[in-house]
């Protein structure tokens, strides 16, 4: 418990993380100022002058980044220490916050414990007037338990270029201990190949105190090399004396994977030298390749959003077309021969095949229509496997299901929150049971959250234990 009440004011969108912050502060014996967004904030700040401020990343109108940056730009306040929340795992956002100066960096859903003892030690810290440079010194003890608190691979260069740390993520990703790593150990994990563009990028940032981005390899622990890319930061003292290089790095080998597979197949299907349609679930016409113009006639443009021609009634029998859709709804593979028409008039025989296309879910989502001109003798006997047009169609569907993660997350520390302050205040048997019932049930969403979203969401589990208890 605080022996004053210290000021602190948060700027936090979602009501419910609002009102479980607000009761876990209040509780701590501190003064509370909150806002819904980041307006307001910079005026609040200069008006009650707080012992510490919490910000959202993600708000309406003016977020955390914002509000950080402002604040570190007026002299009067802009030692106040800040610590940023989030509930995404976002690179860019920790680069930008370490750069504007930021206290700390808590990824939600958070424990709440953790949060307490957090804000007391900045606090702590920023009272000391003989510790208030050390907020702004590389690297003092609470600014790498941020770094260990980052999914990225973060290590430190001193002024001899020399490794003086590195956090969990990279000794994780490594297999390495913090000894093997320090000094020179960290270039043993980097691809032979790659140790020189290395050494250039980390020369050009020591010579110019500028940051420097590139790419390499750096060995996994599992023995294999994955390309990351990496970004070098330069730090400073509160006197403005250049200390070293904090890197930051993510890996980015599927992400590359996905780019060299995708146009790899882009490109063989814009220069097979047959005709390539590519239709939705009702047969309608999302995509024609090059030699399709080139044959018919019709254009890109002229073709999207028309029926193509196999699947309208009358080109074929009516018995063919049963047999067609019984067999391409049953996955799989449909072939004939159909007489189509050029934009001239000109009838011309095709072979054709249609192959049903399915997403992530085994789920039919489009058709792939490959018509060769056998008039021509055209023949090509394999075509590119479509896995990666697949993977295309479904990063909107990673899009969406990362946003509605974020946002059950964020809900969900709220339900934790609020059961776990009524079972802390309510002692009946009875009330317990269903506090311990709900508990439970959130539990069971988070875990799943966490199972679907692990590639692209926050690892974090909230457990029951982890909220304070009434003493």
């Amino acid at each position: 418990m605080a022996d004053k009440k210290e000021v602190i004011i948060f700027a936090e969108d979602d009501l419910s993380t609002t009102k479980v912050l607000l009761y876990l502060l209040t509780r701590d014996g501190y003064q509370v100022y909150s806002y819904s967004s980041g307006v307001g904030v910079l005026e609040g700040v200069k008006e009650h002058r707080p012992a510490l401020i919490l910000l959202d990343i993600m708000m309406p109108v003016k977020d955390g980044l914002t509000v950080l940056k402002e604040i570190r730009e007026v002299p009067e306040i802009a030692e106040i220490p800040i610590i940023l929340l989030t509930a995404l795992k976002d690179e860019n956002s920790v680069n930008k916050s370490i750069e504007y100066g930021v206290a700390d960096f808590i990824i939600k859903p958070f424990k709440l414990n953790d949060l307490s003892l957090r804000v007391k030690k900045l606090i702590d810290i920023s009272q000391n007037k003989d510790n208030q440079a050390q907020l702004r010194q590389s690297p003092p003890e609470h600014f790498r338990v941020m770094l260990d608190s980052t999914p990225f691979l973060m290590w430190e260069l001193g002024v001899d270029r020399q490794c003086t740390f590195l956090n969990k993520s990279c000794l994780d990703f490594t297999g390495k201990s913090m000894e093997q790593g320090l000094g020179n150990g960290w270039n043993e994990s980097i691809y032979k190949d790659d140790i020189n563009r290395v050494f250039e990028a980390y020369n050009s940032a020591f010579e110019s105190r500028k940051a420097v981005k590139f790419k390499f390899r750096l060995k996994h622990y599992s023995g294999d090399f994955r390309w990351i890319l990496g970004n070098c930061s330069p730090q400073f003292s509160s006197e403005e004396i250049f200390i070293g290089y904090l890197i930051s790095c993510s890996d980015f080998s599927e992400q590359n994977k996905m780019q060299t597979d995708l146009k790899m197949f882009s490109k063989s299907i814009m220069q097979c030298p047959v005709s390539v349609i590519i239709t939705n679930y009702n047969g309608v016409i999302e995509f024609v390749n090059p030699f399709y113009t080139e044959l018919t006639g019709f254009t890109l443009n002229e073709s999207v959003g028309k029926v193509e021609g196999i699947f309208k009634r009358g080109e074929i029998s009516d018995e063919e077309s049963k047999q067609l859709w019984k067999t391409i709804l049953a996955g799989m593979q449909w072939k004939g021969e159909i007489y189509s028409i050029k934009k001239n008039g000109e009838k011309f025989l095709e072979s054709v095949s249609i192959s049903p296309f399915k997403n992530d879910e085994s789920k039919i989502s489009n058709y792939i229509v490959i018509k060769e001109n056998i008039n021509t003798a055209q023949i090509i006997n394999d075509l590119t496997s479509a896995k990666e047009k697949s993977d295309e169609l479904n990063r909107r569907n990673s899009e969406f299901l990362s946003g509605l993660n974020y946002e059950l997350k964020t809900s969900l520390f709220g339900i934790f929150g609020f059961s776990d302050i009524l079972k802390t205040e309510l002692h009946d048997t009875v009330y317990s049971t269903i506090i311990e019932g709900i508990l439970k049930s959130g539990k069971k969403l988070d875990d799943t959250l966490n199972s679907f979203g692990n590639a692209s969401e926050t690892e974090v589990i909230v457990s029951r234990r982890d909220f304070p208890s009434k003493s």
